[in-house]
């Protein structure tokens, strides 16, 4: 819709080559017209959604081969993970201090859980005695957009427990139980989510990350 169509949509699909292809992706990952240059990674998704409709379309016999197949993706290259420093940690916890987000920013800073294992946290995973905590799941969006997501076992489907580097008191303040979250889990009956608004929906994970960006 946002980048296939408009680039080859008007392409009769037997018209359609590998070096088409190829040059599309390669435009993608350049600044043009004032648009940022995309990742290898959202150019990488973008083929398997193309790749996926041409192997629809061999099938039914529209065309003989997939001519993506041919194609080279850019290479994705994990970036170096740069822990804050002290005093970059220090700015940090002053700019979150009264932000609604606080608590998610706190667990996320002194757990070094995944951003979904963080906002698919339930309170039966916390025990507020000892200070553990049990990452056996984590938030998913349903493949095919939307802004659907499921709770799902994370990725080696296997749970570890863990222990924050900051007493857990810092964490999960009694406070947060009495004005909203112990609330909500009487309420409903059920290992509500940690950081679910007061209805129960996901606080969605980019705009979470885009503002401890901008926080930082």
């Amino acid at each position: 819709k946002n980048h296939i169509n408009p680039a080859m949509g008007a392409i009769k699909l037997d018209m359609l080559d590998a070096h088409t292809i190829q040059k599309f992706y390669n435009n993608l990952g350049k600044e043009r017209d004032g648009k940022p240059a995309l990742s290898a990674k959202t150019i990488k998704n973008i083929h398997g959604v193309l790749h996926k409709a041409l192997s629809q379309a061999v099938m039914i016999g529209y065309i003989r081969s997939n001519p993506a197949d041919a194609c080279t993706l850019p290479r994705i290259v994990q970036k170096d993970i740069k822990p804050l420093d002290e005093d970059a940690t220090a700015s940090f916890l002053e700019a979150i201090k009264g932000h609604p987000y606080e608590t998610v920013f706190l667990v996320t800073l002194f757990t070094g859980m995944r951003q979904g294992e963080v906002l698919g946290l339930t309170w039966d995973c916390v025990d507020l005695d000892s200070g553990i905590i049990t990452i056996n799941k984590q938030i998913q969006k349903e493949t095919g957009g939307g802004s659907v997501y499921h709770l799902v076992p994370t990725k080696n489907s296997k749970g570890r427990t863990i222990t924050p580097a900051v007493p857990h008191s810092l964490l999960f303040p009694r406070s947060a139980l009495r004005n909203g979250f112990g609330l909500y889990i009487v309420k409903h009956r059920l290992p509500a989510r940690l950081f679910a608004n007061q209805l129960g929906v996901l606080d969605q994970s980019r705009r979470i990350g885009r503002l401890a960006g901008n926080l930082l």
